[in-house]
């Protein structure tokens, strides 16, 4: 488990974020080291988009960076992610990409200082080395409910599953998902789900 968090930093109220993933610490950390690891240059590619008028992306990446700020307590951001969509489809971003970069960078620096700070531990998940149909289906079940959400849980629900299969015959299978999990492809890992769902169910 994650060393005692902060309450906030500039620009992050991390007490928000981690109640919104139900006091998982550990899942808030993971969740924050992807945001800093895929999203480095973001407010760059907005600014690209809108120079070569495209306009059309530029307003996606605004509207996802707002979603993803919403889930991890970055509440001025995701309000500036909303300033900025709308001003780019009113077509006057000028001054709302100007607010945006300057609450992103805050944000950034205040992720990669709470990660600097952090000295995580890895918890030593119980070994199940006969998977028990009456637990891993539902499981699966919960998993997939929130792929096909598109919730920010599903890493949660994912975490959950690698764990109860750890050492099982199915553990190689679900591991392989993980890649697909942290670059928030659900769509896939939703199709190699519903896969082995069919193969445990034919058994």
């Amino acid at each position: 488990m994650s060393e005692k968090l902060p309450r906030s930093l500039p620009c992050l109220d991390v007490q928000t974020g981690i109640k919104q993933l139900e006091g998982n610490k550990d899942l808030y950390i993971k969740l924050l080291k992807k945001f800093v690891e895929c999203n480095q240059d973001l407010a760059e590619k907005i600014a690209d988009r809108l120079e070569q008028n495209d306009d059309k992306k530029a307003r996606i990446l605004a509207h996802s960076t707002k979603g993803i700020a919403g889930s991890i307590g970055a509440t001025e951001l995701y309000l500036a992610s909303a300033a900025l969509e709308t001003a780019i489809m009113q077509g006057e971003p000028e001054n709302a990409l100007h607010d945006f970069t300057i609450l992103f960078d805050t944000v950034l620096q205040s992720i990669t200082a709470l990660i600097h700070d952090q000295k995580e531990k890895k918890p030593t998940p119980a070994v199940a080395k006969n998977w028990d149909p009456d637990f891993l289906f539902p499981l699966l079940e919960e998993l997939e409910s929130s792929l096909q959400a598109g919730d920010f849980k599903a890493l949660q629900c994912y975490t959950n599953l690698q764990r109860y299969v750890k050492g099982t015959a199915v553990a190689e299978e679900v591991n392989r998902w993980e890649h697909h999990i942290n670059l928030f492809d659900y769509r896939q890992v939703a199709e190699q789900l519903a896969m082995l769902r069919m193969k445990l169910r034919n058994r």
